[in-house]
């Protein structure tokens, strides 16, 4: 099986993958390989090779090319460990990609909307080839610290969310969403899943 694990920003999709991976030890995850690419990309704006990877990836968005090779690359990469791959867990579906192409690049001036059309397309089309289940992690409910700043996380979590979900919606794509809101909880209603297949498949209404 080939599942996929999907959502936001720390709604626990690594933490599932690595419980998961010791639950199920004989599927592989694809996280090899994704080093290099980063480096490649550090080497491209002409960046430190300690230069942090979220620092990277911020560069990167202010470019709206390189930030779409970018994540063309590391979806291509997906790809080729997943589709040589018959059981393996995924931390993020190539429409999380798409979702944050959609989020930082739909409008750029410098980027001609086909080829943005055409990178969202590709990962519809892996998505619905390559997965036979994907797991959907909700927007944590974070607290809100006096100076606001969870606030403002939050606000783009929910956004991030709304256009994922939307995505997976216009490209008729079915998702299981987990509801429990502890990692072991989500453990076991992900092994569930696996086993009898989606318990909640959804399609979302953005």
């Amino acid at each position: 099986m080939r599942l996929a694990i999907s959502g936001v920003e720390g709604s626990g999709k690594s933490t599932l993958v690595k419980l998961l991976h010791e639950r199920f030890p004989k599927y592989q995850t694809a996280t090899e390989g994704v080093d290099e690419i980063i480096q490649r990309f550090r080497s491209v704006m002409m960046m430190p090779a300690s230069a942090p990877v979220i620092t990277v990836i911020e560069e990167l968005r202010k470019k709206p090319e390189a930030y779409l090779e970018f994540q063309r690359q590391l979806s291509q990469y997906r790809a080729e460990v997943e589709g040589r791959t018959p059981d393996i867990f995924c931390d993020r579906a190539h429409m999380d990609g798409a979702a944050f192409a959609s989020l930082y690049l739909y409008g750029a001036k410098e980027l001609p909307f086909q080829y943005l059309r055409g990178y969202m397309a590709d990962c519809a089309a892996r998505t619905k080839q390559t997965y036979d289940l994907i797991l959907y992690l909700p927007v944590p409910q974070w607290s809100v610290s006096s100076e606001g700043r969870r606030r403002t996380e939050l606000n783009y979590l929910h956004q991030f969310d709304y256009t994922l979900r939307g995505l997976y919606h216009q490209h008729g794509i079915e998702i299981h969403e987990l509801k429990d809101k502890t990692p072991e909880g989500r453990l076991m209603e992900a092994v569930i899943a696996m086993v009898n297949g989606p318990l909640r498949s959804t399609r979302h209404d953005p």
